[in-house]
């Protein structure tokens, strides 16, 4: 869904001041090259979070306003940013698989993808499961909140509400909840051809 989902955070642009970052967590082909043109446009330093494509260094290449990190998002927050003297202005959160309609894996004729996919994370030491997703997104959405800059916003991928039972679910179901319970705001959804949540704090309704 993020080749839809991450066009969201332009929207916003202006709220975004020059000197400070743009995170992505879990890279793309879309999102990233769309993404870091936003960051140069608005003058952030633009960070790319993804041990499992290092390929996407290859657009920084010559230029200070790009850091590819080989690292987990949550890691390089904890343990990095800080020294960085920047605060975040924007933060696109994607990178920890969501099982859609996990029950296929406990079926015998289990989707090839779906088993591929579980292996990879088997092999980095992870069992890819729903509420391993919501953990790794609600972790990195705390190290955000504490180096936003005010306005900030923040994209969760794969995230929606459920009207049924009126609670967030993907990944960043948990995550909403906490930056709801610190004062953002919902302020953009996207619908079921691209599942988005944005949250923003220091941004109006109507801004």
């Amino acid at each position: 869904m993020g080749a839809q989902a991450h066009g969201v955070l332009g929207r916003y642009r202006r709220y975004f001041k020059p000197g400070n970052a743009l995170v992505e967590i879990g890279c793309g082909s879309d999102s990233t090259p769309a993404l870091y043109e936003i960051a140069r446009e608005t003058g952030q330093t633009f960070y790319a979070c993804d041990p499992k494509h290092p390929e996407v260094a290859d657009l920084g290449q010559g230029r200070d306003d790009f850091v590819y990190v080989d690292r987990k998002g949550e890691d390089f927050l904890a343990h990095d940013f800080e020294a960085t003297g920047q605060r975040i202005s924007a933060a696109y959160l994607d990178n920890f698989d969501w099982m859609w309609n996990p029950a296929r894996f406990r079926n015998e004729n289990k989707p090839k993808f779906l088993v591929e996919m579980v292996a990879e994370y088997g092999q980095a030491g992870e069992e890819l499961c729903n509420v391993n997703s919501s953990i790794a997104h609600l972790e990195q959405s705390i190290l955000v909140d504490r180096y936003a800059a005010d306005p900030c916003a923040i994209l969760f991928d794969d995230t929606w509400f459920e009207y049924a039972h009126e609670v967030y679910l993907g990944k960043g179901s948990a995550a909403v909840i906490y930056l709801l319970s610190r004062g953002w705001r919902v302020a953009d959804e996207l619908d079921m051809h691209g599942l988005a949540t944005m949250v923003v704090k220091g941004i109006e309704r109507g801004g």
